[in-house]
Order: C-alpha cells, then structure tokens, then sequence
C-alpha cells in the first residue's frame, strides 16, 4: 500500500460510538474550516485529495449559469436549487425535475444518472402501490443531469454522450470546480460517481474554501460571483429541493433562513458554508460512514458560536446523538472527541 492510501488511517479519531458506556466503534477522519481564504483550523489532513461527490453539485451548476442557461431557459430558484441538490425523489422534485427536462425539449429517457426507488420511503411506498416503476426523474442526481441537458441545448453540444469527462460541458465543468474551490490544475482530478457523471477529487481544505466561498461570493472571482449568488439564495430559498422530508441539508438551511446552509456527499463527506462570517466547513470520515458528520459539524458550530438559539432548538433533534434500539430503550450515543476549534 503506497505512502498516500495509508495517509487517511493516520487521520485523527473525531468520534466515538459508545453503548452501555464503553466505547464500541471510532471514526477516523479530517475537519478543515476556512474563514475568508485562509485555512484556520484543520484537523488530519487537509491537503490529502478526497472525493467531494455531491457536496460540490453548486459549484458544477457555476458552469451551466455561466453558459447563460437560467435565463435562455427560464430556470428560477427552484430549479436552480435542485440542480445543487441529492434529493429524495418526492413528487415535487420529480415535477420540478421533468418541468426542466420540457423547457429543452428532453425527456427522462435522455437522463444518464440511472434509476433508483425514492430515497423518501412514503413516495418509494406510494409507487409500489400504482404499480408505477421509479424513473431516472426519482434519481437523487436527476436535478443535477436535467441542468447539464441544458446546458447541452443551450451550447449546442449533443446530449448523448453528456456525461463523458471529456465531453464540452464536462470539461467546462471541471473549470468551474477548479476555479470555485481554487484547486490548481495538478491537484484536481476525477473518477465516476454514483450517478455516472464524473466526480471530483480535490483537497478538503479546497472544498471548504468554495463553501466559504458560497457564503461570501465576492471572495469568488469575478466572472463567477453571479452565478454563486444565485445559486446560493435558490438554497435558501427552496431548502426542501436540496434533499427533502428529513433530511439534514433541508432542515439545517431551513433552521437559519439560509444563513447556514450545507451539503452531503456520499462516503462521509459533508460541507457548510455560513454566511455574514465567510466560513467554509468541510468534514471528510475516513470510513465512509454518514452517523459522526452531523454531530461533528454541529459540535464546531456550536465551539465558534455561530448556531443561535433559535436555530439550535429547530435543530434540536440532530443535535441529540442519543441511539435507541428497536423496543426504544436508550442503547448508547456518538460522542465528539478532539478539541478545538
């Protein structure tokens, strides 16, 4: 195993899985925090490439705006939202989905994410019951794969092949992650993620730095200052296109009117971005697991004093790590571990 693999077992424990008060499980991993463009705290390796996956859905949207395809096609903010968004594949975001695929004259047979049941079980449950099948319109991504059609239609390029890294747009792509989060060239680079299109692999702390970028879009550079904002207000506008009926992206926009506002990634990625302070927060647990990064991220917010107290009430429930088996009894709780910041 080359020096770089064992990099992430040398990160540092953030949390501990504890049941009947003795530690049962521990998660490995990094914690980076930007303010402005300087890195002011970092945990484990922040420099180590990871796979951003969906947390950087707003920053290839950057390249679709900037391609002048909101307005060609008159996407609005609830458009723009699911276009950032890992979503639950509930009616209204299949609608908002399909309403976008129309607007460039496609369908969901032209969508190249792939099909899977809705992530929301009463919707995956309400197709079962009709006897209807999930199309790629229930696909977490299908927001995401109906922007880059029309940035296809609105360029001129063809759309079968829309996901091929070197395809036009996915090399316009790739400019827009580099330049939002900083990344030079050598340090970015790609693999295939979940939903077939390429995903991109660059330094925590750069990832952190496009969140804090996200939140203060004048740090960005100038061309793209526009499009960030528009992309960043659609969140805060429509948090329930980001993800859905419980979910943590949804219900922590929702919590502070869009002042804070973040995104998952699968395999233990999560990012936020607050705004009026600059900050960019991004968490990577090596072991992919998705249960340390919320009370991670919260516990940080907390630490800085950013969370207020409305907002950490209405959050209340994912600041509770409290675990209960099947029959309700309290079993255990996640507990945060490192110090700082």
């Amino acid at each position: 195993m080359s020096p770089s693999a064992l990099s992430a077992y040398e990160n540092p424990v953030l949390a501990h899985v504890v049941r009947g008060g003795r530690l049962e499980s521990q998660h490995r991993g990094s914690v980076v925090i930007v303010r402005g463009r300087e890195v002011v705290f970092a945990l484990g390796d922040a420099t180590r490439p990871v796979f951003a996956r969906s947390a950087v859905k707003a920053f290839q949207a950057v390249a679709a705006l900037r391609a002048d395809v909101a307005t060609r096609f008159g996407l609005g903010p609830v458009e723009l939202a699911l276009m950032c968004a890992s979503h639950n594949g509930e009616p209204e975001h299949v609608a908002v989905a399909a309403g976008m695929l129309a607007k460039g004259g496609l369908a969901a047979d032209d969508l190249r994410c792939g099909t899977h049941p809705p992530y929301w079980r009463k919707a995956a449950d309400d197709l079962v019951r009709v006897g209807v099948a999930p199309t790629a319109l229930h696909n977490n991504c299908s927001g995401k794969h109906a922007g880059m059609l029309l940035f296809c239609r609105a360029i001129g390029a063809p759309t079968e092949r829309y996901i091929d890294p070197e395809h036009p747009i996915q090399l316009a792509i790739r400019d827009a992650v580099r330049r939002t989060t900083d990344t030079p060239e050598a340090a970015l680079s790609h693999a295939i993620d979940g939903c077939s299109a390429p995903t991109w692999i660059l330094p925590l702390a750069n990832l952190a730095l496009g969140f804090a970028r996200l939140a203060n879009p004048t740090l960005a550079e100038p061309a793209d200052r526009e499009a960030l904002t528009r992309l960043r207000d659609a969140q805060a506008a429509h948090p329930e296109m980001i993800g859905g009926t419980r979910r943590f992206d949804t219900d922590f926009i929702r919590a502070s009117a869009g002042r804070l506002f973040s995104k998952i990634g699968a395999e233990g990625i999560l990012a936020c971005g607050v705004r009026g302070l600059d900050l960019g927060i991004a968490i990577k647990i090596d072991d992919g697991n998705e249960r340390p990064y919320v009370p991670i991220l919260l516990t940080v917010l907390r630490r800085l004093g950013v969370l207020s107290k409305a907002e950490t009430e209405a959050l209340s429930g994912y600041l509770d790590t409290r675990s209960f088996n099947h029959a309700g009894i309290h079993v255990g709780h996640i507990d945060v571990t490192f110090e700082g910041p």
